[in-house]
């Protein structure tokens, strides 16, 4: 087997042949030597005082550190988890014990179970709509019962769709792009907020389910939920796609937030629970969906009040502006985030642009 060092930026181990040979005087950098000796060690004298073996460095040659240094570069297997060495780079160390704030995705920071709901919402998120399904018909039925108590439910086709913010008389046409996930949150914004859904209906200023499921779109893209990631963000266009080709190992603070949300809603008794939104993840998502609606139309609504020649066509400065909030709270690191953090945030957010909206 190989043995390796770390280069200064740590992002790679160097082989053998990369090292630095002692007849051209190359010289390991800083970090290398670092890594190469052994950690201090505590260790008590005859008077009772702890001394750190770093404080007689030379003895680094003597016989017996030799053998603690040789022994550290290849620990037993039981002592990887507590040495910081993960199970398939046990020769050396590894970049998330030396630099712990590197978060580029889940997995690297997240438990076992926690992994397991961002698979389960991975999968959801490719579920495509299928109006012929029995469980996809029945949500389309509540979610019209939701919107619409007083007319009774005619079939997937009517016009109505049209008032609440769908393209075509059939919502099965914007929901093929979109998927089950999305008409799942839909019906979970209508049940749980639903006197404001009616209210941005009412009020008409934007295509509410249209620029729902653009919203959602925004948040699988940026909270790296959806596997493969889109080329185009309904957001940022291709920027997005751009960064994760040309910095894939970016710090994303956001995702430790999102967690953080999940792991109060599955230990959470307040989290309202859903019969077509039940996993822990679906939940955190569907909270983070339902504020994220409300900052969105109050955002839309200071935009119309600065700028009276504003249309649908400067929606997308809105949807950027709510990501770039929700992401912002998201990525804090002040305060735990959970579930009343979360309404308290948007309650925020939302009195900020009403007071900015008046004074206009």
């Amino acid at each position: 087997m190989h043995q390796y060092q770390y280069d200064s930026d740590a992002s790679r181990p160097l082989l053998e042949k990369e090292r630095p040979s002692a007849e051209g005087g190359g010289r390991l950098s800083r970090l290398s030597r670092l890594l190469q000796a052994a950690p201090p060690s505590v260790t008590s004298d005859s008077s009772g005082r702890d001394s750190d073996s770093f404080d007689n460095f030379d003895g680094f040659k003597s016989g017996a550190a030799d053998a603690r240094r040789k022994q550290l570069r290849t620990p037993r297997l039981e002592d990887r988890s507590s040495r910081g060495f993960c199970a398939d780079c046990s020769e050396w160390f590894c970049w998330k014990w030396i630099f712990p704030e590197r978060i580029a995705d889940y997995d690297d920071f997240a438990t076992s179970a926690q992994m397991g709901e961002i698979y389960h919402i991975r999968q959801k998120a490719r579920e495509l709509f299928d109006p012929s399904a029995p469980d996809d018909e029945e949500m389309l039925h509540q979610l019209w019962n939701g919107l619409f108590p007083m007319l009774p439910y005619e079939g997937r086709v009517n016009p109505r769709w049209r008032d609440i913010g769908f393209q075509n008389d059939d919502p099965a046409s914007d929901l093929r792009a979109s998927g089950r996930l999305a008409l799942q949150m839909l019906l979970y914004f209508s049940d749980h907020r639903n006197d404001d859904f009616k209210r941005m209906i009412r009020e008409n200023r934007f295509p509410v389910c249209l620029c729902a499921l653009n919203l959602l779109e925004i948040l699988l893209v940026h909270l790296n939920l959806k596997d493969p990631q889109p080329l185009v963000c309904p957001c940022c266009g291709t920027d997005n796609a751009e960064l994760e080709s040309s910095q894939p190992s970016r710090p994303r603070p956001e995702l430790t937030g999102f967690v953080a949300v999940l792991d109060d809603v599955a230990g959470s008794a307040s989290a309202t629970r859903h019969s077509f939104v039940e996993w822990p993840v679906e939940l955190a998502l569907a909270q983070l969906f339902a504020h994220a609606m409300l900052v969105l139309d109050a955002v839309w609504r200071h935009q119309l009040a600065r700028d009276p020649g504003t249309n649908l066509m400067h929606f997308r400065d809105a949807l950027f502006d709510t990501r770039v909030r929700l992401v912002a709270f998201l990525a804090r690191r002040n305060s735990p985030l959970t579930l009343v953090e979360l309404e308290a945030w948007s309650f925020r957010q939302r009195a900020k642009l009403h007071a900015a909206t008046k004074a206009v």
